[in-house]
């Protein structure tokens, strides 16, 4: 007899005859829901890999360890909610992850300090900076213990170990762990090689956060023009490297510039992922700024407001929306719009995180003020 069972998880809604199938059938299901997140259907994929997990838990016998294709499997359906812009779902996700291998491996297994590597960088994507540390901090230990200082992936864990350090203030220390990283990647990949590339970017920015601002140019421009050359300068690939740069000629006051490039590394992004992708959010925060920086409002609210549409495209992505508002509220007082301003700030207020705190104070002062 056949059961059926309903997944309905943050607006995706699955529903499929359960029944006994083969390892088989499983593997090609798992394969097909692969494709789709390659052909950028996420949305399909999560809907794909929901029913995969369901029948890799459905199989698990009483007290049998978990199947490592169910670990996998739960991280494949974690990257396709972060691609649906679902961060809060791909964290909990990997976080059952990471507890099914600790039970499984230990904490001195390499599966267990790449899921910790992974949920990391999640903490980090929603403000939790101090828990991301310690989470880095733990797997690069398990890195170094497991493999050498030098290793490829104590590079990967020392980036995001600078990230950390960026957030918290601690810019000197950022400046120490991505020479680190940036000397490790740079001797593993190449020279010529995109991750090397990304690296030297991210030492430049550490540069800058220590004052040098002509050391950061130097170093973001070379990271960016190696990969222009080998890559060409509309392949999606160079969007990283592009914002970087972008950013850099900000932080250098020339900000014609770096609107410039940030439109050019959004049209590159809207060619490879579609217009409402989730990555182009942050992007589009970018150029607002950059608009504001040259006196022009209204591109900077046309900037904003496009942030907004895609965090609102996406299912649970209240804080990213939440962002978005503040934003608009700050520059609606800018411009003087007060009714608009204090709406805006309102609806923020009910959506962002309390972490947030100096964003939070500034909206709670455009709504005290309008209000007298």
């Amino acid at each position: 007899m056949l059961r059926r069972f309903i997944v309905s998880t943050c607006g995706i809604r699955a529903s499929y005859n359960f029944r006994r199938f083969s390892p088989a059938q499983v593997l090609d299901l798992n394969k097909r829901a692969g494709d789709l997140f390659e052909k950028g259907e996420f949305a399909a994929a999560a809907k794909t890999w929901e029913e995969v997990v369901q029948l890799e838990k459905a199989a698990i016998k009483v007290g049998s360890s978990p199947n490592p294709n169910l670990m996998h499997c739960l991280h494949n359906l974690a990257c396709a909610y972060g691609e649906l812009g679902n961060v809060v779902k791909k964290m909990e996700l990997l976080q059952e992850s990471l507890s099914m291998i600790e039970a499984t491996y230990g904490k001195k297994h390499p599966q267990y300090a790449m899921a910790l590597f992974n949920l990391a960088s999640t903490y980090g994507d929603v403000g939790r900076t101090k828990e991301m540390k310690s989470m880095v901090l733990e797997t690069l230990q398990i890195h170094e213990q497991l493999f050498h200082s030098t290793h490829p992936k104590v590079g990967r864990v020392l980036s995001l170990l600078a990230v950390s350090h960026e957030r918290l203030g601690e810019f000197s220390d950022q400046l120490l762990v991505a020479e680190r990283a940036a000397h490790i990647i740079s001797k593993h990949c190449g020279r010529d090689h995109i991750q090397t590339a990304l690296a030297t970017a991210a030492l430049g920015k550490a540069h800058a956060r220590n004052g040098d601002i002509p050391k950061m140019l130097q170093l973001v421009r070379s990271a960016h023009d190696s990969q222009e050359i080998k890559l060409g300068a509309t392949n999606p690939q160079m969007v990283p490297l592009m914002v970087e740069l972008a950013e850099a000629h900000g932080q250098a006051g020339e900000h014609f510039v770096r609107r410039e490039m940030l439109e050019k590394a959004i049209e590159a992004q809207k060619r490879a992922l579609g217009v409402f992708h989730f990555h182009l959010f942050d992007v589009f925060l970018k150029l607002s700024d950059a608009c504001r920086q040259l006196g022009d409002f209204d591109a900077a609210l046309d900037a904003l407001m496009h942030s907004l549409r895609i965090a609102e495209e996406r299912p649970s992505a209240s804080t990213s929306v939440g962002i978005a508002k503040s934003e608009i509220a700050i520059l609606y007082n800018q411009m003087g719009n007060r009714k608009a301003s204090r709406s805006f700030a309102q609806a923020a207020l009910d959506l962002l995180d309390p972490s947030n705190a100096i964003v939070i104070s500034k909206l709670k002062s455009i709504v005290s003020e309008h209000d007298d």
